[in-house]
């Protein structure tokens, strides 16, 4: 047996309602973009240790995971959320970009494994490029014989 249940009459949250599902944990953008302020400027908990200029430094690890929980969501997909609000979406869309520019100076470090990996999880890819120095493709577009791939390499080989 299923028992179904519909939302009390009058209920703020019921479907159709302006105001359907969770209420909205920021009503203004100033009140958004203030508690984001607060995350970079050292709210973020969660720390990595760092060696710059011979110095060991301890500094904040900013994450959207760690964003998102910081400014009180129940998820990363719910930050994400915000964005498509028009009032909301200049804001996430630049804290977002602030922590993929964290992933990217990590892969100046000497141990950039993970700061790919969550590029990559941002839409990053890895691209190999088969050009010559001025351009020209390496390999040619249509399958070669025998002879003709022998010639090509001998002049790739003289070129080099």
């Amino acid at each position: 047996m299923v028992i179904v249940m519909a939302a009390k009459k009058g209920n703020k949250y019921a479907k159709g309602c302006e105001t359907s599902g969770r209420p909205a944990i920021f009503t203004s953008p100033l009140e958004l973009q203030s508690k984001i302020d607060k995350y970079f400027d050292g709210g973020a908990r969660a720390r990595k240790i760092i060696t710059a200029l011979g110095d060991v430094v301890e500094v904040p690890a900013i994450t959207i995971c760690g964003l998102a929980y910081y400014l009180g969501f129940s998820s990363r997909q719910s930050l994400l959320d915000y964005e498509k609000r028009d009032e909301f979406s200049d804001i996430i869309k630049k804290a977002r970009l602030r922590v993929e520019m964290n992933y990217e100076e990590m892969l100046c470090d000497g141990k950039p494994t993970g700061a790919i990996f969550a590029l990559k999880n941002m839409g990053w890819y890895d691209r190999q490029e088969l050009t010559g120095k001025d351009g020209s493709d390496l390999i040619p577009a249509r399958a070669l014989s025998k002879e003709e791939a022998k010639e090509f390499l001998k002049e790739l080989n003289e070129k080099c």
